[in-house]
């Protein structure tokens, strides 16, 4: 798949959206992920640093969206927190920061 998209901003929805098509995880179960583990903070305009996280982890795979969802449903909750957003920076074109309205 080209990459086309590049974006620098999005709002939340657009992140649970993601992990529900790549992931096929439910909204209440990414809310859970994403605010419960402190990845984005409800209620803000949150800045996160996709392309930092990798560091956070020992990969096997060359992109985080190689990943399937087998191996992300054994993962611990913020690691998958994680993995969903690495994806979806490496969809998006992400380079460094991205700006998520949490409001």
């Amino acid at each position: 798949m080209v990459n086309t998209r590049m974006i620098s901003e999005c709002g939340f929805y657009e992140i649970f959206n993601f992990a529900k098509e790549k992931y096929g995880v439910e909204w209440n179960p990414a809310n859970d992920l994403f605010f419960k583990t402190g990845i984005l903070r409800y209620r803000t305009i949150h800045e996160v640093h996709p392309a930092e996280m990798p560091s956070y982890f020992d990969f096997k795979f060359e992109k985080s969206s190689d990943i399937s969802a087998e191996q992300l449903a054994a993962m611990k909750p913020i690691e998958k927190a994680r993995i969903i957003l690495l994806a979806f920076g490496e969809a998006n074109g992400v380079t460094h920061s991205l700006m998520v309205d949490c409001t």
